[in-house]
């Protein structure tokens, strides 16, 4: 046992330093060999010249076009080939390049691809340590790019262009043709190609085929009541393909309403019928009018909390003929348009409310219409 003791521990120090010089020497020799890396580039536009970020490919736009292909904000892969130093002090510090391409481009063509015959042609930031590490161009899976012409088009809003999803509260309705925008126009921009197809996909809407929009869907929450108000932008599938919209979203309102109920039918006899006012000239009174049938409807009914019904509009509701709408020098036999007046509500929110969600009106139009009569007239 006390040879192998001897064996392992004598002279320890130099065993040491020669396991250590060993490992220098094998670690020297591995970053002194050639071997094949790949390094990822982020793919970034500018439209004036600038000193690219690291780790990116930078592309100046020219002007009037759009960089398709490799999207912006994607990344490509280049291939290099050198000792793994190299590599790793390259990769460090500075690794970038910048790409100006000059689009010889006829006035009708909308597509330019510009293939490069090597990386070399890139303006890298360190470009004597890219050239001695790019491999060839043939063992690139990156090797051109495609522009195509910047297309813009302002687009009028309308209800037909929102896509809603999901349903409100049981016995409410969305009334989707009462969509509301602000604001009510917007441009977009972008490639020639996919502006082209929002804009059919527009073109599909307006003329009632179902298809995908070019806006975000409006979400209707779970038992909702009330108008909804939403933020919208475009789509996903435009977004990346380097379509823009001026401004970049868009608030929208939904109405949300009750269901509507039958209208109330009532009838009204003639000595309910009650003249408010005063001619400028003249002293008038009604004339004949027989009790007609009279509707009254509440779109939202849920105003109330009480029903309803006959009882309510004929505690609530009241058929007046305004006299102070005689003009001057009428005659007799003059015919005014009845009107309606709202009583016995004295929450003034409330009333508001109602006097928008409420419509009155004659069962036939000409019943809304009375004669008056001039007095102090001979017959």
């Amino acid at each position: 046992m006390n040879w192998l003791r001897r064996l392992l521990f004598h002279d320890m120090g130099r065993k040491i330093l020669a396991l250590a010089l060993a490992a220098f020497a094998w670690w020297q020799v591995g970053q002194s060999v050639a071997e094949d890396r790949t390094h990822n580039f982020t793919v970034v536009t500018v439209n004036h010249s600038q000193t690219p970020a690291a780790h990116s490919l930078q592309i100046k736009i020219p002007d009037g076009w759009e960089l398709v292909s490799p999207e912006p904000g994607t990344s490509v892969t280049i291939a290099f080939h050198g000792a793994a130093a190299n590599l790793a002090a390259f990769f460090a510090s500075q690794c970038a390049a910048t790409f100006e391409p000059i689009l010889d481009a006829t006035s009708g063509e909308t597509t330019k691809t510009v293939d490069l015959l090597s990386l070399d042609e890139l303006d890298w930031l360190k470009p004597s340590e890219a050239s001695r590490l790019l491999k060839d161009l043939g063992s690139q899976s990156f090797r051109n790019f495609r522009f195509e012409r910047r297309r813009e088009a302002t687009l009028a809003l309308n209800p037909t262009l929102i896509t809603v999803q999901g349903n409100p509260a049981d016995a409410y309705e969305v009334h989707q043709e009462n969509i509301f925008f602000d604001p009510t126009q917007v441009r977009i921009s972008g490639p020639h190609a996919a502006v082209e197809e929002a804009l059919g996909r527009l073109e599909s809407l307006r003329l009632g085929f179902p298809g995908a929009g070019i806006f975000t869907p409006v979400e209707i929450p779970d038992n909702r009541r009330d108008t909804l108000k939403a933020i919208v932008g475009l789509t996903d599938s435009l977004t990346r393909r380097g379509v823009r919209m001026f401004p970049p979203q868009i608030s929208v309102r939904v109405p949300i309403r009750h269901q509507k109920g039958e209208p109330i039918t009532w009838v009204l006899s003639a000595g309910q019928l009650h003249g408010v006012g005063k001619a400028s000239e003249g002293e008038w009174a009604l004339g004949t009018w027989s009790a007609t049938p009279w509707l009254a409807e509440l779109t939202d009914s849920t105003l109330l909390g009480v029903q309803f019904d006959e009882s309510w509009v004929r505690e609530h509701i009241l058929l007046l003929v305004p006299l102070s709408q005689i003009p001057a020098g009428a005659v007799d036999g003059f015919e005014l348009a009845i009107g309606w007046h709202l009583v016995g509500i004295d929450n003034d929110s409330l009333r508001q409310q109602l006097l928008q969600s409420l419509r009155v009106r004659p069962q036939n139009e000409e019943d809304g219409m009375v004669s008056m009569k001039l007095l102090g007239e001979q017959p």
